[in-house]
């Protein structure tokens, strides 16, 4: 799992929705962290019962925050999206929102796993 200094980038949405509040993303620090040749893992999240569909929201919630990252001026080749998703809750991911890791590429391929789990 990441060092404490490389704790995830969390971003909360509403239950049930797919809007982003832009407020709540530091694209400062995130921009920078690209410009050092880092990667931006954005991991949508939904856990648990929904109405829209825990697929659909992790999904668009990763896209919501990438699409933000882009259009400040992030790499897309640097933004790499995944939905995490389940019926029900799990005890090491988020029950809602967007989560980013921000790795260097000489990092172990399978860290962003082994942080979403320790997370």
């Amino acid at each position: 799992p990441p060092t404490p200094h490389e704790s995830p980038v969390f971003i909360d949405f509403a239950n049930e929705s797919v809007t982003l509040d832009i407020t709540q993303v530091d694209f400062a620090t995130l921009a920078a962290a690209q410009r050092e040749g880092k990667h931006l893992f954005v991991i949508g999240q939904s856990h648990g019962p929904s109405s829209v569909g825990v697929h659909t929201l992790s999904v668009k919630r990763a896209q919501a925050v990438a699409l933000a990252l882009v259009n400040h001026g992030i790499d897309p080749q640097c933004i790499h999206t995944f939905a995490a998703f389940g019926g029900t809750r799990v005890p090491f991911a988020p029950t809602r929102g967007v989560q980013i890791f921000v790795l260097a590429p000489s990092s172990d391929p399978s860290r962003a796993l082994l942080a979403l789990q320790g997370s």
